[in-house]
């Protein structure tokens, strides 16, 4: 894994997270990482699957990782 999540942009990524978390029907319980991964409690509503909710964080975190000033890295895009 490449270190693509500067410190800069961590708590902002981890509050979009939560954001689409909540957005999605689920409750963060914690977020947290390092420099190359991220770390998720949730739960994830029932009425929706596990793979969907995962993609959708996934896809949230990315896009708002790839809008950000002064990134290093275009691998987000």
């Amino acid at each position: 894994r490449l270190p693509m999540i500067e410190a800069r942009y961590r708590i902002g990524m981890y509050n979009a997270i939560e954001k689409k978390a909540n957005h999605l029907g689920g409750m963060v319980y914690a977020v947290n990482g390092t420099t190359d991964h991220v770390h998720l409690v949730t739960s994830v509503p029932a009425k929706i699957s596990l793979s969907f909710f995962i993609g959708q964080i996934k896809g949230y975190s990315s896009r708002y990782m790839s809008h950000q000033p002064g990134r290093q890295y275009d691998i987000f895009a």
